[in-house]
């Protein structure tokens, strides 16, 4: 009897393996079905993918005893939002490294690329909600060129040279990166010329705003139905 076990336990162990393999292959498949991100592909018109996943515009009001972004200033100009556009300051510095440009040719095309690829979707980076999915998306070069104009006015940025254009599908493709923030900034806004503003950003590094960060000053001046950055420095 002990011989007929011993002969068969060779064969029992291979076929327990077996199944511990099957079973393994299983369980791979199935996690394998369960995505944890969405492909996103948007090969027309950007305005139109951007008009129905843009951000709500959170109010800060300048008058109020405390607002994460508070004009301190008086300026009262309803043609020009130095909240939103203390925004943009807070995305250049602390989202994309960004500390001083003269001119968006100063700056590094893979960054620009970016900065223009997020815009595509959302007026203000901070507000991007927190996707439940990670997104991998892709757009046209030429959607990126009309933003970076948006953005930055007249350039000569070459969209292909960035690291996110991919030669093989002509497309810019990109994971879509988590930006979502809370801003705390004190901000002086003056006009400085027809159409054109200066910003004064200092940020804080807390709700309280009793620790300084950084000043951040950035001049914007008008084009089409907004405004375009024309420089910006860290003090």
């Amino acid at each position: 009897m002990k011989k007929s076990v011993n002969k068969k336990l060779p064969v029992i162990l291979a076929l327990s393996a077996v199944a511990v393999v099957i079973a393994a292959v299983c369980i791979v498949g199935v996690l394998m079905t369960q995505k944890d991100y969405d492909t996103v592909k948007d090969n027309e018109n950007s305005s139109k993918a951007a008009s129905s996943q843009k951000a709500p515009q959170s109010s800060a009001s300048s008058d109020s005893a405390y607002a994460a972004i508070k004009v301190t200033n008086g300026f009262n100009d309803e043609s020009f939002d130095p909240v939103f556009y203390t925004k943009r300051l807070y995305e250049l510095k602390y989202q994309f490294g960004i500390d001083a440009f003269d001119s968006v040719s100063d700056l590094s095309v893979s960054a620009v690329v970016q900065l223009a690829f997020c815009h595509i979707y959302y007026d203000s980076l901070t507000e991007m909600p927190d996707e439940k999915n990670m997104l991998f998306r892709q757009v046209l070069p030429e959607s990126i060129s009309e933003k970076i104009t948006e953005l930055f006015g007249k350039n000569n940025v070459d969209v292909s040279k960035s690291d996110l254009y991919n030669k093989d599908s002509g497309l810019v493709e990109m994971w879509q990166p988590k930006l979502g923030a809370m801003v705390y900034a004190n901000v002086s806004c003056d006009k400085t010329g027809d159409g054109q503003y200066t910003l004064t950003a200092t940020f804080f590094k807390e709700e309280d705003k009793t620790q300084k960060d950084s000043t951040v000053i950035g001049v914007f001046e008008k084009q089409g139905d907004g405004y375009i950055i024309k420089s910006m420095k860290t003090q």
